[in-house]
């Protein structure tokens, strides 16, 4: 009686042994919690466990195909998770630029004038009841223009870039624009950029213009607040 017991208790601890060990297995787990890619690279995520589904929380910024695979889009921050019947597992994803041909000014909604003054590092040239002027941080950029509307909040933002008649620093500013932005429109010369994959779920849109008129030395940029959302 005491051997059959003790095969018993033999058989009930390999048994409790193999329950635990699947339920180990299947627990979903990324190797690494967190990366950090340049746009348009590629980065394999390894994952354990019974992934049933992969996604991004923003592919506008970082999109991840059903293996795992993760592409960088656009410049910013976003999450991968891996998910299964048995829970799931998050990967910090950044992405950063490979050009970085001025500091981007503070556009979003809200915005005054206090907000600009602690973001901005630029030396203030002068100021208005409706505005702000900036002088721009290097020989790429002139000026940076702050326009608020009557209430004091922000309404779009110009910077005036010299282009020098040069066509490397035209397609410099424009592989700049094109990390951080997605192309959607190009009426009369005056090219449209947006901060997502839609109008819809865009929050700000950048406007590039080659030789605005009256100002045939330079390139204009304007970042405005998305008020068709």
């Amino acid at each position: 009686m005491q051997k059959v017991f003790l095969i018993l208790a033999a058989m009930l601890s390999a048994f409790a042994f193999t329950s635990c060990s699947s339920d180990d297995d299947s627990t979903v787990s990324l190797a690494e919690s967190a990366v950090t890619l340049k746009v348009d690279e590629n980065k394999q995520l390894k994952a354990s466990g019974d992934v049933k589904k992969w996604g991004s929380e923003n592919e506008f910024i970082a999109s991840v195909s059903t293996s795992g695979l993760v592409t960088a889009n656009h410049v910013g921050e976003t999450q991968v998770m891996a998910s299964g019947s048995n829970g799931s597992a998050i990967c910090k994803v950044t992405v950063k630029p490979q050009y970085t041909y001025y500091t981007e000014p503070l556009c979003k909604e809200g915005v005054t004038k206090s907000d600009v003054k602690k973001y901005e590092k630029r030396n203030l040239r002068s100021e208005s009841t409706d505005g702000l002027f900036y002088n721009g941080e290097s020989s790429l950029v002139t000026a940076v223009a702050y326009q608020f509307d009557s209430n004091g909040y922000l309404k779009y933002v110009l910077l005036m870039i010299p282009h020098h008649n040069s066509s490397v620093l035209a397609q410099q500013l424009i592989n700049f624009l094109l990390e951080r932005y997605n192309p959607v429109a190009d009426i009369d010369g005056v090219y449209t950029f947006i901060d997502a994959n839609s109008v819809k779920t865009a929050n700000k849109i950048v406007y590039m213009e080659v030789a605005p008129q009256g100002y045939y030395n330079y390139i204009s940029v304007t970042y405005a607040i998305n008020t068709n959302k």
